[in-house]
């Protein structure tokens, strides 16, 4: 599938969902899917785009999913926080799937906590490859689970076993016609090989550069947003600040406190609109240099010409920008922010005087699914006691905000506590959020080590398997306990940040 360039950067956000919303029901269409499963928020059907298949022909399918207003489902990067939609697939021998095709995005944004997703409906199509030795007249069914996260103020699990049941036939097929304009409008939302662009990006004092040169028949850009496709690089939740530049523009990005460097490469998907009105999304693939051919990076300080005072799309800037205190955060090997912080039962605990200690910071929310995956089967109670049975001091940091999802009186904290038989050393209650948003943590778990020095030495997920499936702890690294085992050890931390995982955290 190949994109397009068309709409405002608004109007683009909209338009496929809006052409979902209003299509001919899928399942109402015959030969084309089974009957939709649903979730508590979502509805997923696997559709076809022709009524037949042709031998060793390929074609596509689609995962639609049906949102309920103010839910949403995520992108391959889901940003901050959440989980990309997945498909496992059942096929007949000699069948090939290709990856999921995605539309770009739009970002959610809940306090300094951004994600990458969508909204009310969406389409992800999958090229088919089937085998060429079908033989036509007899029909072929292909099958396959989907598992997404919904979320809305609570975010919940979703998975559905799917089937679509396909004639073979010697002919070409015909489109299904039902569908022909929702196809067709997804595939103006995919990102296009960026032919007659180029890209460079280079690292300034604030950040990232990313130079820009479109086509000369593109006319101005007047709206740019970049989706990153890699975990922890750019700051989700700061702006993109948009200026002219020698042949070109530069887009101004932020990095993540724990970016790893040096970087290589930068990748993801931008989104432009032209004074024209037209929108393109384009694939990014950029190498970082020193110095940018035509563009010196602007030193920090250094005035931009932004295009007609715009620095955004005002829904983007609405959706991205969050205050720069808000975007404070914990940096590996950095010390580490000191905060006061009460306990279930009023008694203070600071982290200045735990100097000489090692200390574990866990951000909780036990509403949550993934802090349910580490609570239900075990794995966050045997961390607690096993390290803190090494000294370790073992703080769970709870900062939902009163009336948000996972804020409980203290009464009730503790009988969770002890219903879980979780092992911290306290459970510390951080309501306004000062504490969770001075260390950046962005999802329920978000895992800080601290080491005697007060420095950080580890921020990020507990491990690397980002999922709310319990049976995925067996063979997942954590990287927690590899963080404790080296720093005990008086080693350097190997992996000392990695991207976190799970419900973003509920700020008010």
């Amino acid at each position: 599938m190949e994109g397009s360039c068309r709409q405002t950067l608004r109007e683009a956000w909209g338009a496929a969902a809006l052409l979902l919303a209003t299509a001919v029901p899928f399942s109402a269409v015959s030969a084309l899917a089974a009957p939709a499963a649903a979730s508590r928020h979502v509805q997923a059907e696997l559709v076809s785009e022709v009524e037949s298949i042709q031998p060793g022909q390929p074609f596509w399918l689609g995962l639609h999913l049906k949102m309920e207003p103010g839910w949403h489902t995520y992108w391959k990067n889901p940003g901050d926080s959440g989980l990309p939609t997945r498909l496992t697939w059942k096929l007949p021998d000699g069948f090939e799937a290709a990856p999921i095709e995605w539309p770009y995005p739009k970002p959610f944004s809940q306090g300094p906590v951004t994600s990458y997703g969508y909204e009310r409906d969406v389409l992800l199509p999958v090229r088919v490859t089937p085998r060429a030795s079908l033989t036509p007249g007899q029909p072929v069914t292909l099958a396959a689970r989907a598992d997404w996260l919904e979320c809305r103020e609570q975010c919940l699990p979703g998975r559905a076993e799917l089937k679509v049941t396909l004639p073979v036939a010697a002919s070409a097929p015909r489109p299904v016609a039902a569908l022909a304009a929702v196809f067709a409008q997804t595939r103006k939302k995919l990102p296009a090989v960026p032919a007659g662009w180029t890209f460079e990006a280079a690292e300034s004092g604030t950040g990232l550069q990313l130079q820009l040169r479109p086509p000369k028949t593109w006319g101005t850009i007047e709206q740019a947003y970049f989706f990153s496709e890699q975990p922890e690089v750019v700051d989700y939740a700061a702006a993109q600040a948009l200026a002219s530049a020698p042949n070109g523009y530069r887009l101004d990005l932020a990095t993540a406190p724990n970016v790893a460097r040096p970087l290589v490469r930068l990748r993801g998907v931008l989104v432009t609109t032209s004074a024209e009105g037209g929108t393109c999304a384009v694939r990014v693939e950029a190498p970082v240099v020193k110095k940018i051919g035509g563009l010196r990076p602007t030193p920090e300080g250094g005035e931009a010409m932004t295009i007609r005072a715009k620095v955004l799309a005002a829904v983007v800037l609405a959706a991205a920008a969050v205050p720069a205190t808000a975007r404070a955060a914990a940096v590996v090997g950095q010390p580490a922010p000191d905060f006061t912080l009460v306990d279930t039962s009023g008694a203070k605990h600071s982290l200045s005087d735990l100097k000489g200690k090692m200390v574990v910071l866990e951000w909780v929310n036990f509403e949550c699914p993934f802090v349910g995956k580490h609570y239900g089967s075990g794995n966050m109670q045997k961390l607690q006691k096993a390290y803190t049975g090494k000294g370790v001091v073992w703080l769970s940091i709870n900062s939902s905000a009163e009336g948000k999802q996972g804020y409980f009186p203290p009464d009730k904290i503790n009988a969770l506590m002890k219903e879980k038989g979780a092992a911290p050393s306290a459970y510390l209650i951080d309501t306004d959020g000062r504490v969770g948003r001075a260390y950046g943590a962005k999802t329920t778990p978000h895992m800080f080590v601290v080491d005697p020095r007060g420095a950080v030495v580890y921020a990020g997920g507990i491990d690397d398997t980002p999922s709310t499936d319990q049976a995925d702890i067996a063979t997942a690294k954590n990287y927690v306990r590899a963080a404790l085992d080296e720093a005990l050890a008086g080693k350097p931390v190997t992996a000392a940040s990695s991207a976190p995982y799970g419900c973003s955290v509920k700020y008010r």
